[in-house]
């Protein structure tokens, strides 16, 4: 869908205007948007996964695991080599400095020892390619590479569950069915914070991001939740739904902004992703009603915009820890142009890369693959 591909590509640069801050140390918009855009990221995901494969059969498991791997793979491998070769080259220079260099604060490094050794990084290296970087002892190992990736390892898990998840989500054929499952999995993913909560009497980042904020467990909620949504389009297709407006559209839009004005006064555990979800998902349904179906080059802008989207959030943190390492700051007389360069230079970059790098690439395993089991087959 052109107009889910066009919001993937607003919320990866609200990620990326979001993490400004914690490269560069100024706040451009405010980082609640991050939490949000990824919950984004997870409903938009478990929609778009039950529209490709409504159902899957036993025999087609394999290439279905397969297809998901050659679709997120490259761009994760890419991004996992890159951080790793930075990030180790500059420490061995510069030792335990060059985290402070990058702008590094302690939310990333506060479990870290004092000398990281070579076990540690191959460790952290290792946990990455497998997507498992998320299970350490050192809390913040997940974020030692490539902070933003945790939630990709999130998305992997989301797709081993998804054969057995579709098993519950195809049963529901009815409106009813569809509100009671949403109604349900939400309260759910509030009992879930509630068990995982750190036995604390003060909730911060520091004590809730591991089991609660990067929990998959937690996180996989959204996914299902996108899942369902997939129900609930395939029902309002054959119905005149008034949903299908673009000023109901705007209004959720400026209901999304009062829903995260509102967590400034709210505990952390919520403010993170679940007071906003039921926007969220309200909206991604919106979307998948309104009928917008461009033609010609904005079409192809359109699906460009969506995979383009995916380099963005993987490569955005160590672009600009690259930035911000070869001297490239911003200071309060050109902060804006700072911030418009580094923008810029990021979506023609991962325009470029989708373009000429990604999509070839699976392009290519593809044809490979197709041609291996053709000749099986002969």
């Amino acid at each position: 869908m052109p107009i889910l591909d066009i919001f993937r590509f607003i919320a990866a640069s609200l990620v990326l205007l979001a993490h400004y801050k914690y490269v560069f140390g100024i706040e451009v918009i405010w980082e609640g948007f991050a939490p949000s855009a990824l919950s984004w990221f997870f409903v938009v995901s478990g929609f778009i996964l039950s529209y490709r494969y409504p159902q899957l059969h036993r025999a087609e498991l394999k290439k279905f695991y397969l297809f998901r791997l050659i679709r997120i793979y490259p761009i994760y491998l890419f991004a996992v080599l890159i951080s790793s070769l930075f990030i180790i080259i500059g420490y061995s220079l510069f030792e335990q400095a060059f985290l402070t260099m990058l702008g590094r604060t302690v939310m990333s490094t506060y479990d870290l020892p004092t000398e990281i050794s070579s076990g540690l990084w191959i460790e952290a290296i290792v946990k990455h390619l497998l997507f498992i970087q998320l299970w350490s002892d050192t809390e913040t190992l997940k974020f030692l590479l490539n902070p933003p990736l945790w939630s990709l390892a999130n998305e992997m898990f989301f797709y081993l569950c998804f054969p057995l998840l579709l098993l519950f989500t195809s049963k529901l054929t009815r409106v009813s069915y569809i509100i009671i499952a949403l109604v349900l999995v939400y309260g759910l993913q509030y009992l879930l914070i509630q068990a995982f909560l750190p036995n604390t009497n003060h909730v911060d980042w520091f004590n809730i991001n591991t089991p609660v904020y990067t929990n998959p467990l937690i996180r996989i909620v959204e996914f299902i939740i996108g899942m369902i949504l997939y129900q609930a389009y395939r029902q309002s297709k054959t119905s005149n739904n008034w949903f299908a407006s673009y000023p109901l559209l705007v209004f959720v839009i400026a209901l999304y902004v009062g829903i995260l004005y509102i967590n400034l006064s709210m505990p952390i555990q919520y403010t993170m992703f679940w007071l906003s979800l039921p926007v969220i998902t309200l909206m991604v349904y919106i979307l998948t009603q309104v009928n917008w179906q461009p033609e010609g080059k904005l079409r192809k802008i359109s699906i460009l915009s969506g995979g383009a989207s995916y380099v963005m959030y993987a490569l955005h943190w160590p672009f600009m820890e690259i930035c911000h390492f070869l001297g490239f700051k911003p200071d309060d007389s050109m902060l804006f142009f700072h911030i418009t360069c580094v923008y810029i230079l990021m979506v023609v970059l991962s325009f470029a890369i989708h373009i000429w790098f990604e999509k070839p690439l699976r392009v290519f395993i593809l044809y490979n693959i197709k041609t291996r089991e053709k000749s099986q087959s002969n």
